[in-house]
C-alpha cells in the first residue's frame, strides 16, 4: 500500500473520530448531562461567605445540567444575618433552580429561559438607627492600581436581555422595624412573570398581608430601566385585596432636586378599619368607604424615616364610622360623604370628615400627632376635634387612645 492511500485512510479514520465526537458532544448538550457537585459544596460555601460577608451554607444537593441551556438546581441554601446583628437567618431557600441559554452567553447577551424559586423565607429588619440586615458587605473591586486594564481584544460587554420565565412558589416575608417596634407579615402563595430589554414588564402574583388576602398584576418600564437608578421609571399595581378592587402607580424620577418615590393608590369598598389594625395605629375602629384615593411622595430609608419625611394625602367618599368611646362604652355612627386626611412630613396629621349623624349634617376636624408618631404607638396620643353642626360649633375636645 503506498503512501498517499496510508494518509488518506488516516484523514478519514481522524476525520470520522472528530465528526462522531461533535454528533456525540451535539446529542449530549441537546439532551443534556447532569453533573452532581454537591462534592464542591463547602467550597462553594466558603467563597460565598467570603464573598457576601456573612454565613452562606448549600445545605442540599447541588446538580449542574450541561447543555446548549445549561441550568443549575440547589436544594437547601441558607444566608445568615450579618456577624454584627443577632444570630439568626437573612433567607432561606428550599430549591432554586434557573436555566440560561449558552450560545447567546458566548457573544456577551445573558438570556434566562427561567429562574424557579419554591420554600422561600425572607426576614427583613430595621434598627431604631436605620441600620438594615440586608445590605452585603460584597468585596468590592481592587484599587485601581492594582487593577489592569484589560485590552480592546479581551474586553467582552455583557448585558442582560430577558428572562423569560420567573416563578415563585411558597415565599415568606417578614419585616421588623426597630422604629416603630412593629412587626409585618407577607405572604406570596405564586408569581409568575417576564422580564425582556426594551419591553414592559409583566409579572402577576398573588397570596397575602397580614390576615388580607391579595391578587396583582404588575405591569412597568422595562426591566434595563428599572435596574438603571440613574433613569425614571414607573410600574402599575392593578388587582384586588379581599375581593375589593386596587390599582396603584408608582413612579421613580432621578432628576429632581430630592431624590424621591411617588406612590397614587385608588381603592373601592375599602374597609379603612382593617388596614388600621393591620398598621397597629387603632384597634377596633370600624371605617369603611366606597371610594378612597392616596398620592404619598416617599422619603427614608426604612419605614420609620418614610413615616416621618414622606408626605401623604387620603380622599374618602361615601362610607360610614362607628366611633367607639372606650371609657364609657358609648358609639357614634357616622355617615360620611366625604372625607380627606393630610399628613405631611414632621407636622400634626389632619383629618377632615363631612358627613351626616342621624340626618343631620356636620362637619368634623381633626387635628393629632404625627403619622410616625401615631403609628408607634409607644404612648397615648391626643387629638384636638372640632364639630360643626347647623347650629352648633364645638371645639377644644381632646381625646386619648
Amino acid at each position: 500500500m503506498n503512501s498517499k492511500k496510508v494518509i488518506k485512510w488516516v484523514g478519514i479514520t481522524i476525520g470520522g473520530l472528530l465528526l462522531c465526537l461533535v454528533v456525540a458532544v451535539w446529542i449530549a448538550m441537546t439532551l443534556g448531562v447532569t453533573i452532581n457537585l454537591d462534592g464542591l459544596r463547602h467550597k462553594v460555601d466558603a467563597a460565598a461567605t467570603q464573598a457576601l460577608g456573612r454565613e452562606v451554607a448549600f445545605e442540599g444537593s447541588v446538580s449542574l445540567a450541561v447543555s446548549f441551556q445549561p441550568s443549575l438546581e440547589i436544594q437547601g441554601v441558607r444566608i445568615a444575618n450579618p456577624s454584627d446583628w443577632a444570630p439568626g437567618d437573612f433567607i432561606r431557600v428550599a430549591l432554586l433552580r434557573g436555566k440560561i441559554d449558552l450560545i447567546p452567553l458566548l457573544t456577551g447577551s445573558i438570556r434566562i429561559g427561567e429562574f424557579i424559586a419554591q420554600g422561600v423565607a425572607v426576614f427583613l429588619e430595621t434598627k431604631a438607627d436605620g441600620k438594615n440586615n440586608w445590605r452585603f458587605n460584597v468585596s468590592g473591586p481592587k484599587p485601581d492600581s492594582q487593577k489592569k486594564a484589560p485590552s480592546k481584544s479581551t474586553a467582552i460587554s455583557i448585558k442582560f436581555v430577558e428572562l423569560r420565565e420567573l416563578t415563585f412558589h411558597r415565599m415568606a416575608l417578614t419585616y421588623r422595624d426597630g422604629g416603630l417596634e412593629k412587626t409585618f407579615r407577607f405572604k406570596l402563595d405564586e408569581l409568575e412573570g417576564t422580564a425582556t430589554l426594551g419591553e414592559p414588564l409583566s409579572i402577576s402574583f398573588q397570596g397575602s398581608f397580614q390576615k388580607n388576602q391579595y391578587r396583582f398584576a404588575l405591569s412597568g418600564s422595562p426591566i434595563d430601566i428599572i435596574m438603571d437608578p440613574q433613569k425614571p421609571h414607573t410600574l402599575e399595581f392593578s388587582g384586588n385585596i379581599d375581593e375589593r378592587p386596587v390599582n396603584i402607580k408608582y413612579a421613580f424620577d432621578p432628576s429632581q432636586d430630592v431624590i424621591h418615590d411617588t406612590l397614587e393608590i385608588s381603592a373601592q369598598k375599602t374597609a379603612l378599619g382593617d388596614i388600621l389594625q393591620d398598621l397597629g395605629i387603632a384597634e377596633g375602629m370600624k371605617v369603611s368607604v366606597d371610594e378612597l384615593s392616596m398620592a404619598v411622595i416617599g422619603r427614608g430609608r426604612n419605614l420609620k424615616e418614610i413615616l416621618e419625611l414622606s408626605d401623604l394625602s387620603m380622599d374618602l367618599k361615601h362610607g360610614q364610622w362607628v366611633w367607639n368611646d372606650p371609657k364609657f362604652g358609648d358609639s357614634i355612627r357616622f355617615a360620611i360623604d366625604r372625607g380627606h386626611i393630610r399628613s405631611l412630613a414632621g407636622k400634626p396629621m389632619t383629618l377632615e370628615i363631612n358627613g351626616r349623624i342621624q340626618g343631620a349634617p356636620f362637619e368634623l376636624n381633626i387635628a393629632g400627632d404625627s403619622l410616625a408618631e401615631l403609628i408607634a404607638a409607644q404612648k397615648q396620643w391626643t387629638m384636638q376635634l372640632t364639630t360643626k353642626f347647623p347650629n352648633a360649633t364645638l371645639r377644644g375636645m381632646r381625646y386619648s387612645q
